[in-house]
């Protein structure tokens, strides 16, 4: 339920047009997880915070993952280092999942399984939050897309070209 509130607010945040639809469904969502969430134990260990002198927090460092979970879908080959994310990647290509979250922008039409997906792909509509390469000035939606592109390109690396 802490998952879908944080969501919407952070929608509400970017001004992200979910439409009325999609937030209808978001709210019916709350609505029936507020019914049936139990409390939750304790702090989340993902947080895993350090104190330093002074009384400041400071996030441990996160170790590199000793074991990858790939999907065995065929052309597929994602990676990921949690089982939990491998499942829920897994269930995407199922294509009988209801796909209830429809973005409204005109001429898209585009439907997703969770509301998470389609308020990632609003952005793409909305060019004034992109993200610019700064050697070849190419857009992205996406802040992780753009440190591929960074990263994949030689000319974007830094990288002498050789011809």
């Amino acid at each position: 339920m802490e998952d879908l509130t944080a969501l919407l607010q952070l929608a509400n945040n970017k001004n992200v047009n979910l439409g009325a639809q999609n937030l209808a469904l978001l709210q019916q969502q709350l609505s029936a997880a507020s019914n049936s969430v139990a409390p939750a134990a304790g702090p989340s260990k993902a947080f895993d915070l350090r104190h330093k002198a002074g009384g400041k927090a400071e996030q441990a460092p996160r170790r590199r993952p000793s074991k990858f979970y790939t999907c065995s879908f065929p052309n597929c080959g994602k990676q990921f280092t949690r089982a939990f994310n491998l499942k829920t990647h897994e269930q995407t290509h199922d294509v009988d999942r209801p796909r209830d979250f429809v973005c409204e922008e005109p001429g898209c039409g585009k439907t997703f399984v969770r509301i998470h997906d389609l308020s990632r792909h609003a952005v793409a509509h909305d060019q004034s939050k992109w993200h610019f390469c700064g050697t070849c000035n190419r857009g992205f939606a996406r802040i992780d897309a753009l440190k591929r592109h960074e990263k994949s390109t030689a000319s974007c690396r830094g990288d002498e070209v050789v011809a």
